[in-house]
């Protein structure tokens, strides 16, 4: 849960090769200063002795990444110390204690001394049931899962503490729960899982016996509570097919082994994926732990010239054989990339050439064509292969440390520019079957435009438990829609954007709290 409490707008206009300045403070050779965080670890307003306390970089993709721990003394205080500026998130751990499960959010300026941090757990309420089969035995060793509900009325998916199973009577015990409301359910939801060997699976089923999540029994966790018989009563378990084929060569019909193998679902919007295996020396493959529905299976083979249009299968009530997956002979392009305005030949080794080529199917495999990512060779050099007929797009692909460097031209016959709106331009080609097409010459320059500054807070600074989300807008398509790039800000509220077109963007700030508290009930 999240709340803004405040927000602002800049609009700015960029020229085509000038740099933008939103504040006149000069942001280079910035002195560096390293920071302190200290604070207090209660559990029931009492001293927590030897708790850890973590600190971890903040990252709303999940990819954050431990920067200091220290454990509490007897007064439940600890110290972190030399932490750089920056975005973070502060926790505290306790077997069978719970706080705020998202932990807190911390901006630390240069050389910040930050105190009085309270980090306040309280005992965690309990689940406990047993988990019996349509025979009213035991399921032993399964796993089980409590999913709290959110304050808008949905279930928050991403809530798993803790990975809890089944013992030898079918009890199982869920410990450590926040305060909420919540639903109990085991079981395998066959829709999101793969490769299960055995031929009988119990579905996922809601307490107290239900599959539908909506008809689920709502049970309620306080603080230091136990809610005791939350029983699950499965059905009868369902059966699990399997499907076998080989992997040939379109032209001459022979098996192909080694071949990747991969498969996924096949439903109304999109499809999964998920990979299987090698193929064997005749060809040969079997995907296990089917349910009923259509599917869909393709191969590949690494360095090879070749892409696979996929077979579609479908699984009724048996198992499925004879599928034949074919690998059709592909095209290639290559080429040299060459430096162009403000671009660094060093850099070229740490570019990729991104080929997307379609795949014509007149079907709803979900497999929408063969992506290729090669890379560029110091001397510029680079080739694709294993491309399908038909028309390929050919996109630049950056690290995150090398931000607008962009295609400025293509010199080929063959290939045509194409700039889509709200995307950097790319190259387009039409292929016909086995082409070889070489002598591609890709010129790159690099975007000049960049926008810096400092957000400034008539407060002071940022309260504990607050940060700043700053977002760069810029329009993309006739439509007068915008998408959004999030903005690293650093620990002293500044902000460097490089590499922006020419063209009129906007940037928002917002001061975020996270909610500190569970949902209610």
């Amino acid at each position: 849960m999240k709340a803004v409490i405040g927000g602002l707008c800049i609009l700015i206009g960029l020229a085509s090769s000038g740099e933008c300045q939103s504040t006149s403070q000069n942001q280079t050779n910035v002195k560096t200063t390293l920071g302190s965080i200290s604070g207090r670890v209660t559990i029931d307003g009492q001293a927590a002795n030897d708790m850890s306390v973590m600190l971890a970089t903040f990252d709303q993709n999940t990819n954050s990444k431990l920067v200091a721990s220290a454990k509490t003394d007897p007064e439940g205080r600890f110290h972190l110390t030399d932490i750089p500026a920056g975005r973070y998130v502060i926790r505290g751990f306790a077997p069978a204690y719970t706080g705020n499960s998202s932990g807190l959010p911390i901006t630390l300026s240069d050389g910040q001394t930050l105190e009085g941090i309270e980090i306040a757990l309280v005992p965690g309420g309990v689940i406990t049931g047993r988990l019996l089969d349509a025979d009213n035995q035991p399921v032993v060793g399964a796993p089980v899962e409590a999913v709290r509900a959110e304050n808008d009325g949905g279930w928050d998916w991403g809530y798993r503490p803790y990975f809890f199973a089944s013992d030898d009577r079918g009890v199982y015990r869920i410990y450590g729960l926040a305060p909420g409301r919540y639903i109990v359910h085991a079981g395998i939801d066959i829709a999101n899982t793969s490769g299960l060997s055995q031929r009988k699976f119990l579905p996922v089923t809601f307490h107290p016996g239900v599959p539908d999540r909506n008809k689920a029994a709502i049970v309620r966790v306080e603080s230091g509570s136990e809610a005791t018989d939350i029983d699950i009563v499965f059905g009868q378990p369902k059966t699990l097919f399997e499907a076998r084929g080989r992997v040939i060569e379109a032209e001459t019909g022979r098996p192909v082994a080694t071949a990747r193998i991969g498969y996924g679902r096949i439903s109304e919007n999109s499809s999964s994926w998920s990979f299987v295996g090698i193929s064997d020396a005749e060809g040969g493959f079997k995907i296990s732990g089917l349910g009923p529905g259509r599917f869909y299976v393709s191969a590949e083979v690494e360095g090879a010239n070749s892409y696979c249009v996929p077979a579609q299968f479908e699984i009724k009530e048996g198992d499925v054989s004879d599928i034949r997956v074919r690998l059709q002979r592909g095209a290639t392009i290559g080429g040299v990339v060459e430096a162009g305005e403000g671009v660094d030949r060093n850099t070229f080794s740490k570019l990729q050439i991104w080929a997307i080529g379609s795949v014509s199917r007149g079907d709803q495999s979900g497999h929408s064509g063969s992506s290729r990512t090669v890379p560029i060779s110091p001397e510029g050099v680079f080739q694709v292969i294993g491309l399908p007929a038909g028309e390929t797009r050919i996109l630049l692909l950056l690290p995150k440390d090398l931000p607008g460097i962009v295609i400025s031209r293509i010199d080929h016959p063959m290939v045509q520019m194409a700039v889509r709106e709200g995307r950097e331009p790319e190259g387009a080609v039409t292929l016909q079957p086995g082409d070889q097409i070489s002598g591609i010459r890709i010129i790159l320059k690099r975007l000049a435009g960049g926008i810096r500054g400092a957000i400034k807070l008539a407060g002071g600074n940022l309260s504990p438990g607050a940060y700043l989300n700053v977002t760069l807008w810029r329009p993309s398509g006739v439509s007068g829609s915008e998408s959004g790039t999030e903005v690293k800000v650093d620990g002293n509220s500044r902000f460097d954007i490089r590499g922006l077109a020419a063209g009129q963007y906007r940037l928002t700030a917002q001061i975020i709290v996270r909610n500190q508290s569970g949902p209610p009930d």
